[in-house]
């Protein structure tokens, strides 16, 4: 998080008389967490390769841990401590390339069942980028956000569990790791001012996300006569 000298030389917020324009500009790095929830309706319009266009809307929390500005003493030490609640628009490529029989090694078109037992696994591996802009609570006001962010999962499928209908290009459920980079900047001030105000914010985040397809249903059986 990066901080400028705010208001009247920071003395127009509560409780602080001494100026902070002999030091203008703070930095500080806070760890934290994060947890989000997107709905995004996803379409395949290309076949190989296999991708998909997909757009939405995210709902994001991030808790960051330090001291908050009210602790701080005359030596104007900043540390940053909030919970962040952002929501916008994402929107994304994804890919599921072939899976691994199908592809060409060596030069030679490959042959036969992946496994002895003449099946082959039914996972598949999916990939994707997503970006986005976020609209929510920061550090001294409304913040702004841009997102840029790269994914990869595998399917999660039984040959006898419920989602069993399904084929292997069409899973219920995806899990994986995900990385995220995040840059804010403060849209509108908070009122009062506070001694030192965001001049902008970067965040880089990494963790396990998991996807469902809540669209897709079970086709009917055939009525028999």
């Amino acid at each position: 998080v990066h901080l400028q000298c705010g208001a009247e030389g920071g003395t127009g917020s509560a409780g602080f008389t001494r100026s902070c324009l002999d030091d203008p500009a703070r930095s500080t790095a806070s760890s934290g967490i994060a947890g989000d929830l997107a709905f995004l309706a996803t379409t395949w319009w290309h076949d190989t390769p296999r991708l998909a266009f997909e757009v939405g809307a995210e709902l994001q929390l991030d808790q960051t841990f330090g001291e908050a500005e009210q602790e701080v003493g005359p030596d104007g030490i900043v540390g940053v401590s909030m919970l962040r609640i952002a929501a916008g628009p994402m929107f994304g490529l994804r890919h599921a390339p072939a899976p691994w029989t199908l592809h060409r090694r060596w030069g030679k078109a490959p042959w036969g069942a992946e496994r002895a037992d003449g099946t082959s696994p039914l996972g598949r591996t999916e990939w994707g980028l997503r970006g986005g802009y976020l609209l929510g609570s920061g550090y001294n006001g409304v913040e702004s956000t841009l997102v840029a962010e790269v994914w990869g999962a595998r399917s999660l499928r039984r040959v006898d569990g419920p989602d069993a209908w399904r084929t292997p290009y069409n899973p219920g459920s995806l899990l994986g790791l995900f990385g995220r980079f995040q840059y804010g900047s403060n849209l509108v001030a908070s009122d009062p001012p506070r001694r030192y105000e965001l001049s902008y914010s970067t965040a880089f985040v990494v963790g396990v996300r998991t996807q469902w397809d809540l669209q897709s249903a079970e086709p009917a059986l055939p009525e028999l006569k």
